[in-house]
């Protein structure tokens, strides 16, 4: 579902090139999309619905395909490039290729899709980036970390009733009440002085990894992503 080793990655790139005919070297990439795959036991609904902000971005969810009756992605989007959640379990469903039986029943998908070059030259510190080069060791390398520097930088709406405000002020119940609320971090922003804001923004987040519950597909993201390691039995 998606799963690549890096001798694939390579060999894929390979018979790319021969197919426009033109060498690997002399094919520029302009864009790309760079993902992991999150199996589950569970629907990722829950998790996609309550996606809030990418880096001050509102994820938006994308009309559902035919066959589904809710949406299946959100996506928060940037000047360079954007990141996507999706449920590609039911993605596949609809489109006739279900899950092996043998497979968790539930797939997450995560992806960050850059939409120009500059933010891939920036990670891989390349000139130009090539068809050749996307199965270098540290060019997966560079991608992989990248991926996971979004996922830390995506937010999340949580359920105060999720949350445990034991032994809170006042202050601090109310700041993580509104931690994720960015509406109301944009209005503070302007209102507040900037030492202020960002005193209580940083401690709002200190609340919210601390007291909220914890995102439910982190350890298998840090999992996929070590097995996205340049070598033969890599992912990407």
């Amino acid at each position: 579902m998606g799963q690549f080793s890096a001798e694939q990655v390579r060999q894929a790139c390979t018979e790319l090139a021969a197919a426009v005919g033109q060498p690997a070297e002399a094919l520029q990439i302009v864009s790309l999309e760079a993902g992991v795959n999150l199996p589950s036991a569970v629907s990722p609904r829950p998790f996609l619905e309550n996606l809030a902000s990418h880096k001050r971005s509102p994820f938006t969810a994308t009309k559902p395909p035919r066959g589904a009756t809710r949406p299946l992605e959100y996506g928060a989007f940037h000047g360079d490039y954007w990141v996507k959640a999706y449920d590609k379990g039911k993605y596949s469903q609809i489109q006739g290729r279900p899950l092996p039986a043998t497979a968790p029943p539930h797939l997450l998908r995560f992806e960050v899709v850059y939409t120009r070059a500059r933010p891939l030259l920036s990670l891989t510190k390349l000139p130009v980036l090539t068809l050749a080069d996307l199965a270098r060791p540290e060019v997966m390398d560079a991608i992989r970390e990248n991926i996971l520097t979004h996922w830390n930088a995506t937010e999340h709406h949580h359920l105060m009733q999720d949350s445990d405000f034991t032994g809170l002020s006042l202050s601090d119940a109310a700041l993580l009440a509104l931690a994720d609320n960015t509406s109301f971090w944009e209005a503070m922003k302007k209102e507040q002085p900037e030492s202020t804001y960002k005193r209580n923004r940083r401690r709002a987040k200190v609340l919210l990894e601390q007291r909220a519950p914890a995102n439910p597909y982190s350890d298998t993201l840090h999992q996929e992503l070590a097995g996205m390691a340049p070598s033969p039995e890599a992912h990407i």
